[in-house]
């Protein structure tokens, strides 16, 4: 009896380690048509991702929007708990040179549920050389508050 009620603790010790949402934030130097056509990164890429319920990832820097999709579908092959969606935000920057932010969410452990996603206004001040994106989430269960997170790509010269 006392075997099962060790056995029976451990796991509900386990199981509420494994209730925690796993938040990661990556910046993939400009993924785009030569990176994502490479398997054997890509694919190291999603594994690495799959790590994490959540995951926000920058420097997205492939016009014609194939890189970030090529990445979503081998992050979902990956996945042995549940699919990936993915959240792309609008190009950003000021210069010729535009990235976009990839927010991935896998709602079967994360528990989260996307409310609304948007590139940060800067163009009022023009802070930023590629303004933050935003992602805000819901959590799906009852009494429980969401959840807010963002991602910035800066030089520090532009922080002072």
């Amino acid at each position: 009896m006392i075997n099962i009620s060790c056995k029976l603790l451990l796991v509900v010790i386990l199981g509420s380690f494994a209730s925690a949402i796993r938040i990661g934030s990556f910046n993939l130097h400009q993924y785009g048509p030569k990176k994502s056509s490479n398997a054997t990164l890509t694919n190291l890429i999603a594994q690495i991702i799959n790590d994490f319920d959540l995951a926000a990832i920058q420097e997205i820097t492939d016009v014609s929007l194939k890189a970030p999709i090529v990445l979503h579908e081998a992050l979902n092959r990956v996945s042995n708990l549940g699919p990936y969606t993915m959240t792309l935000s609008e190009r950003v920057g000021d210069s010729t040179s535009k990235e976009q932010y990839i927010f991935f969410n896998r709602e079967a452990t994360s528990g989260l549920q996307l409310l609304s996603a948007s590139v940060y206004d800067d163009s009022k001040y023009d802070y930023f050389e590629r303004a933050p994106s935003m992602a805000t989430y819901k959590v799906k269960q009852p009494g429980k508050s969401g959840v807010k997170m963002f991602t910035i790509m800066s030089d520090d010269s532009e922080m002072l």
